[in-house]
């Protein structure tokens, strides 16, 4: 469970309302009630602007034209390091997590609390490695 000690926001990145609404609930349902939401990787840079403390984020893989890796690195150009779920409604979907200078994972909808809870959990895996030298921030 997200504790409020934790500084900072998780940011969603999805064009489409209805999942940006669903993404949100979701995460209030763990706790995180502190969301800033995004549709373009130009949203993200205005996003962080004004909030540059992020926990994590929560980016729609299905983007297009490849917008959801021009959105991970808007983001990473202003708040380094932060934790980013691709989620994506193409089971055949893969990602490198090795490919990325931030913990990743790769999450397939339907959205539902538990995974989204287990995919977190595989991201802190990913950040306590000696590669990633961190701790994972959204818990």
């Amino acid at each position: 469970m997200v504790t409020p000690a934790t500084p900072g926001k998780v940011l969603i990145v999805e064009t489409h309302q209805g999942y940006r609404r669903t993404l949100v609930e979701l995460l209030a349902a763990m706790g995180v009630k502190d969301v800033l939401t995004a549709a373009s990787p130009n949203e993200v840079l205005t996003a962080l602007v004004a909030e540059p403390t992020l926990r994590g984020a929560v980016i729609s893989h299905d983007l297009p034209q490849g917008d959801a890796r021009r959105a991970a690195d808007a983001l990473w150009i202003l708040a380094p390091g932060t934790p980013v779920i691709f989620y994506t409604g193409r089971s055949e979907a893969t990602i490198d997590v090795d490919a990325f200078p931030a913990p990743v994972a790769l999450l397939c909808k339907p959205l539902r609390t538990w995974d989204l809870q287990a995919t977190l959990g595989k991201l802190r895996k990913q950040a306590d490695t000696p590669k990633r030298g961190s701790t994972f921030p959204l818990e």
